[in-house]
């Protein structure tokens, strides 16, 4: 039968759903809307050797986390998300606490498995996610879905490829009418923390140390960070790329700037930037690019299929939003998809603000009348154990 049409999100959802975009980079909950509430980083901070639920008092996350760790004595800092996986099982129960904490306070409810919670997280260890949930927060309704396939949901999709480009890891993964095609997906080496390394590379340090002031392993990465998003493009298949200096406004001074913002004032960032920097995109396609990774994915796929996978690739992800990446990615896979055994129209999509893909997504889903069912109650998991949370959920 067909799958029925996911729609745009028109601002109406139904009551007690919480929507949490648990990455490695970032997190972003809040109840489904055009923008999530609440954006920040996922970082977790707690006293050192005290993880136990007991100290939970304790702990800190997002920016209080990261603006205290060079101020509270022995302050551990945690990444529960690592290259979109979960690394890290307690820091990370502390954050959904929160989140499924904040959730009941926006719907004022009284219990915690009065709320329906949608979060993202990879087919890996969903079985201990749900556990965690159900046993540990007593969490009314659960649904896990992937940021690959909220993605393809953003564009109102069950069927594509998915390209997802983020801060901590990278992946293209395909899928067939709502779920993963099973073999077939690849990591991609070069995510945005990649970049932003090599356009360390590239600076010439020594040329404004004065300005810069104390110059650590920190204070550099951040200030890359800064020129990759304000100058980096991807050139064209010609070698032509953006001058982005020209339209570069930002005059905030560094102090001021918070984890996930750029960092330095218009001035010293403008006079380290440079050609190097400004076409470091390129390396997306060079060696085993991006490019290649896609084609091998979709040769993986049954013939049948490929046609339609093809017509509908999703780019998402902060280091999608890089200028010149969807024109160039079009023009690779065309010109280099007969080596393949590939003969069939190419269609990429990368959508405005593209690293809230999944988050969009995840609110396109809302409009579905079968929503509600796609979610594991409390009662049904109980019923039937663990088990059900990696079989049950769609991609």
């Amino acid at each position: 039968p067909p799958m029925p049409q996911i729609k745009k999100f028109s601002g109406v959802y139904r009551d007690n759903v919480h929507v949490a975009d648990f990455g490695s980079t970032l997190v972003k909950c809040g109840p489904p809307a055009d923008t999530p509430a609440y954006v920040e980083p996922n970082i977790v901070g707690y006293p050192k050797g005290k993880l136990a639920k007991q100290h939970w008092d304790d702990f800190l996350r997002g920016q209080a986390a990261f603006d205290s760790r060079k101020i509270v004595n022995d302050l551990q800092i945690s990444q529960p998300v690592m290259g979109g996986e979960i690394r890290d099982f307690k820091a990370a129960q502390f954050a959904w606490n929160e989140i499924i904490d904040s959730g009941t306070s926006y719907y004022d409810l009284e219990r915690y498995s009065d709320l329906s919670l949608l979060m993202t997280a990879s087919p890996a260890r969903r079985n201990q996610i749900c556990e965690i949930m159900f046993e540990e927060h007593g969490l009314g309704n659960l649904l896990l879905q992937s940021q690959e396939f909220l993605a393809l949901a953003d564009n109102q999709t069950w069927t594509g490829i998915s390209v997802h480009l983020g801060g901590e890891y990278s992946s293209v993964v395909p899928f067939y009418m709502g779920c993963e095609i099973e073999g077939a997906r690849r990591p991609y080496d070069l995510c945005g923390k990649s970049l932003t390394n090599i356009v360390a590379d590239k600076v010439d340090w020594g040329k404004q140390k004065y300005q810069i002031g104390r110059m650590d392993d920190f204070t550099k990465f951040k200030i890359s960070n800064s020129l990759k998003v304000s100058f980096a493009c991807v050139p064209d298949e010609f070698g032509h790329y953006m001058d982005r200096t020209t339209n570069y406004t930002s005059e905030r001074p560094i102090h001021q700037l918070s984890y996930h913002d750029t960092i330095g004032d218009r001035q010293l960032l403008s006079t380290l930037a440079n050609d190097d920097i400004s076409t470091v995109g390129d390396t997306l396609f060079q060696f085993r690019g991006l490019h290649e990774i896609f084609l091998e994915v979709a040769a993986a796929c049954e013939p049948g299929i490929q046609e339609t996978l093809l017509s509908n690739i999703v780019v998402h992800g902060g280091t999608a939003a890089i200028p010149g990446l969807s024109s160039r990615l079009q023009w690779e896979l065309e010109m280099n998809a007969p080596r393949y055994n590939l003969h069939c129209p190419v269609q990429v999509t990368l959508n405005e603000n593209p690293q809230l893909a999944a988050w969009r997504g995840a609110c396109n889903l809302t409009t579905l009348d079968s929503f509600s069912s796609m979610f594991v109650s409390s009662s049904l998991y109980h019923e039937v154990g663990a088990s059900i949370c990696r079989s049950y959920f769609l991609a």
